[in-house]
């Protein structure tokens, strides 16, 4: 699978469903599985659903690394009042280095075409669905770009990250973790792999400033909450 740019909204019968994705030959059994996994990570570890939130995608079982970035719009007929919009961008495992050492550009991109589609929410649609596709069909070239442009070195890595322990709140094993500097919202950093085996979120917001962790839910649990998980928004 190569790089792929998703935008999702909330739909309160049938949850978060793809609003827009491209390459649009993508299989679009993938694609809700990659919307599902996004909000998991999104919606992790607060009840502060308002807030603009970002997280970096982890799907090892479909070998692909990504960002993802919500915000929320005024639409008074949906439950909460405001409907979240979701972009995503998955690309390859292997390009895990280029994501994460070009991680704080990355988000910036994100986060301002997000706020872009946001501004064309008009109570229960969009106004303007040219533009979003616009924005979108931008979205993963100018990624790309980014990454083309900053070289994959250990010295841009440190400068652009900082290391902190974080413990596992199944077994209280600790490990290290590189988080980027540059955290203007919200950010879930999806641990994986560690000594333990566990898997868990750890959150930090400005600074950056660790805000805990928690474990990740299995799906049968989550599955039924994920349609009702922004009545509070």
């Amino acid at each position: 699978m190569e790089n792929t740019v998703v935008l999702s909204i909330f739909d309160d019968r049938t949850g978060f469903k793809p609003e827009y994705f491209y390459p649009e030959e993508r299989d679009i059994e993938m694609i809700k599985r990659v919307i599902f996994q996004a909000t998991l990570f999104l919606v992790g570890g607060t009840e502060d659903l308002k807030t603009d939130r970002e997280s970096i995608l982890d799907l090892p079982e479909h070998n692909l690394i990504g960002v993802t970035h919500m915000t929320s719009a005024p639409s008074p007929g949906l439950r909460g009042g405001n409907m979240p919009i979701v972009v995503i961008y998955v690309t390859p495992s292997e390009n895990r280095g280029k994501i994460y050492n070009n991680i704080v550009p990355i988000m910036e991109m994100m986060r301002d075409v997000t706020h872009a589609i946001k501004g064309n929410w008009s109570g229960s649609k969009f106004s303007d669905k040219k533009k979003i596709k616009i924005l979108m069909d931008r979205l993963g070239p100018d990624i790309d770009n980014i990454v083309s442009q900053f070289a994959e070195t250990e010295k841009n890595l440190e400068t652009s990250m900082q290391i902190f322990e974080v413990i596992c709140p199944d077994c209280s094993t600790s490990t290290i973790l590189k988080v980027p500097r540059n955290i203007k919202d919200f950010l879930a950093i999806p641990v994986v792999n560690i000594p333990c085996n566990h898997e868990f979120e750890a959150y930090f917001t400005k600074g950056p400033t660790p805000r805990g962790t928690s474990p990740v839910k299995k799906k049968e649990a989550i599955k039924d909450e994920i349609r009702d998980i922004f009545t509070n928004l």
